[in-house]
């Protein structure tokens, strides 16, 4: 009951014991101190009932998050993969661009984001994308395809480390932007937090170019 109902209320008590009390019959001369017990007794009705404090509401319960489908999550985490193999080749085009990554090494990081992107390639078959996230995978498909054409040309001596670097700047834009995209869909329908999944994502990519470490050679 708030403030203002109870002062309502309160007024209208008063309201009705004072038209009460008004509708008492003259007294005689005779008895002239009837009407004066009369409106002794009647003053304690009109004082205010005790009106008891507002309940304090209760917190709405919280929302329950919905079991994020298989669709859904397999979709999500093969988009994953995608940005993190095109992370994978730019790291190795920038490392082998500096001097970093030469011989051996260089070519032993292709083999290993090639066999990544045939993981990635034999899984597609398997994946069904729920409806609200079609566009997103349909655009990492598109990421996909020309990170594994970039590696083939690299591989072939078809282009240089710098033009793998630039053309595949805009891809890495691109797949982030969908997975983005990706956290917000899957968070608004599953109840979770896209924040939280979001800085899941970065600490998996911060992770990265400790892969490209150089292997310490034991001492002696």
């Amino acid at each position: 009951m708030n403030r203002r109902l109870a002062i309502s209320l309160c007024l209208l008590t008063v309201a009705l014991f004072s038209c009460s009390s008004g509708d008492t019959a003259p007294a005689s001369e005779q008895e002239p101190q009837v009407p004066i017990v009369e409106a002794k007794e009647s003053t304690s009705p009109i004082e205010p009932p005790t009106v008891p404090p507002e309940p304090t509401p209760e917190p709405p319960p919280p929302s329950v998050a919905v079991e994020i489908t298989d669709e859904a999550k397999q979709t999500y985490l093969a988009m994953l993969l995608i940005q993190i193999d095109a992370e994978f080749l730019m790291e190795a085009a920038e490392r082998t661009k500096s001097g970093d990554l030469e011989g051996f090494e260089q070519f032993g990081s292709l083999i290993v984001i090639a066999a990544l992107i045939k993981g990635v390639d034999e899984s597609l078959p398997e994946i069904s994308p729920p409806p609200n996230l079609n566009t997103q995978w349909a655009d990492a498909l598109s990421v996909h395809e020309q990170a594994k054409s970039l590696l083939a040309r690299w591989f072939n001596d078809e282009m240089n480390s710098s033009d793998v670097t630039s053309e595949l700047g805009p891809l890495l834009m691109a797949i982030d932007a969908s997975l983005l995209q990706a956290e917000e869909i899957i968070a608004a329908e599953y109840g979770l937090d896209p924040e939280e999944l979001s800085s899941e994502r970065d600490r998996i990519l911060e992770s990265l170019p400790e892969v490209f470490m150089p292997t310490p050679t034991p001492s002696q």
